[in-house]
C-alpha cells in the first residue's frame, strides 16, 4: 500500500488533489483538520499495481473521522521512512515481542514516505478504529477497572453530544463507593443536566425505557461503578445487572499501564459485550504499548483518546496515523532527552 498526505483549503480541494496524483483507486484513510483549525489534512492510500504472483483484493475505506485530534508538531517522526526508529519505538512502548515485530513487518510492507505513514499503515492493517458518534442510536454504558477515568469521559461525550444540539441524559451506576457519583454531578451541573443514580436491575431497566421516548436528539449515557476483572462474581453480578438491555458498553482504559496486564483486563471485559475501547490520560503517560496489546488481545476497535483532564477539551477520534504519531513521537521525544541528559555528564 502506498499512503500519501494532502493538505488544503477543503474537503473538495484535497479530494481532487488525491484523484489526480493518485487516481480513481485511491482511498481515504484518515481527515482531520489542519493546523489551529484551518483547513484539512488528509491521507490517502491506493494499492500498488500488483504482478503475476500477487494479486491482493482492493481495501475497503476505512472509517473517517469527524473530530480532528491534536496532532504533535511534525519532527523526527516526521522524517525519511527509518524501519528502526519504528522498531524503537515499539520497543520503547513495551509492546508484546511478537506483535512488535508484526507491526514492524508490516510497516516495511506499506511503501510509505515516512515512518508516521509507515506505521499508521501497518496498525490501519492490524487494527480496527471506530469513532463513537457524537449522538450514538443507543445508550453507552462506560465501564472498566478502577482509575481509568470513566467519570471524566462520560462527561468529555456528554459535553459532544450537548455541542451537538442534543438532549443529554446522564446516569450513574456508582451508587455504594464514598463520594462516588459527586464528581459526575459537578460536572453534569455544569451541563445544566442531572444525574441519576441507578442502584438495581429494575431502575436501569427505567432509565433506560425512557431513552426511547426521548427521541433520536436525546444522548444517555451511564457512568458505571468500578469493576476488578479479576473478580468473578463482580464481573458476574454485572452481567445480571445489565442482562437484556439494549445498550452498549465502552471500555475505558488508561495509558501506561503493563501491557499483559491491560490485555488481561480487556479480555475479561470482553465478556460485557465490549467492542470499542476509550484511552484516557495520553497526557500523562509516555508508554502506550498497553492500549495496543489490550486492543489486540480482545480484538477492540480503538474508538477515541484522551490527553486533558479538561472537559472542555473533550476526546480526540482516534486514527491510525493519528495513533502511530503518537508512538512515534513521545519515543523520539524521550530518545532526545536522554541523549541530552548523557551530553551533559
Amino acid at each position: 500500500m502506498r499512503l500519501r498526505t494532502f493538505t488544503a483549503d477543503s474537503i473538495s480541494a484535497a479530494m481532487s488533489r488525491i484523484r489526480t496524483e493518485m487516481g480513481p483507486d485511491a482511498i481515504i484513510i484518515s481527515n482531520v483538520s489542519g493546523k489551529r483549525g484551518k483547513g484539512v489534512v488528509v491521507t490517502a492510500a491506493v494499492e500498488p499495481p500488483t504482478d503475476h504472483r500477487r494479486q491482493d483484493p482492493p481495501r475497503p475505506a476505512v472509517h473517517t473521522m469527524s473530530a480532528a485530534p491534536v496532532a504533535p508538531p511534525a519532527g523526527e517522526e516526521d522524517e525519511a521512512l527509518d524501519l528502526e526508529v519504528i522498531e524503537k519505538a515499539l520497543i520503547f512502548h513495551r509492546l508484546p515481542t511478537r506483535l512488535a515485530g508484526n507491526l514492524k513487518r508490516a510497516s516495511a510492507a506499506m511503501d510509505a514516505e515516512n515512518n508516521v505513514l509507515a506505521l499508521g499503515g501497518a496498525l490501519d492493517t492490524a487494527f480496527s478504529f471506530s469513532q463513537l458518534a457524537d449522538i450514538p442510536q443507543r445508550p453507552l454504558m462506560l465501564v472498566g477497572p478502577p482509575g481509568g477515568g470513566k467519570t471524566l469521559a462520560t462527561a468529555k461525550l456528554a459535553a459532544r453530544a450537548l455541542i451537538s444540539g442534543a438532549r443529554i441524559r446522564i446516569g450513574t451506576t456508582d451508587t455504594v463507593r464514598a463520594g462516588g457519583p459527586a464528581a459526575l454531578k459537578v460536572f453534569a451541573e455544569r451541563l445544566d443536566s442531572a444525574v441519576a443514580s441507578i442502584a438495581t436491575a429494575d431502575q436501569l431497566d427505567s432509565f433506560l425505557t425512557a431513552f426511547s421516548g426521548h427521541g433520536d436528539d436525546c444522548f444517555t449515557i451511564i457512568d458505571s461503578q468500578a469493576i476488578n476483572p479479576l473478580n468473578r462474581s463482580e464481573m458476574d453480578d454485572f452481567l445480571a445487572f445489565t442482562k437484556g438491555q439494549d445498550i452498549e458498553p465502552v471500555l475505558v482504559v488508561a495509558a501506561g499501564g503493563d501491557p499483559w496486564e491491560t490485555a488481561d483486563q480487556a479480555q475479561q471485559f470482553a465478556r460485557l459485550g465490549v467492542r470499542r475501547l476509550i484511552v484516557t490520560r495520553i497526557d500523562a503517560s509516555r508508554r502506550l504499548g498497553n492500549i495496543i496489546a489490550a486492543a489486540q488481545a480482545a480484538k477492540l476497535s480503538i474508538a477515541e483518546i484522551g490527553r486533558s483532564p479538561f472537559v472542555s477539551d473533550g476526546l480526540e477520534a482516534a486514527t491510525p496515523v493519528a495513533l502511530a504519531r503518537l508512538l512515534l513521537s513521545t519515543a523520539c521525544a524521550t530518545g532526545k532527552q536522554s541523549q541530552l541528559k548523557a551530553a551533559r555528564q
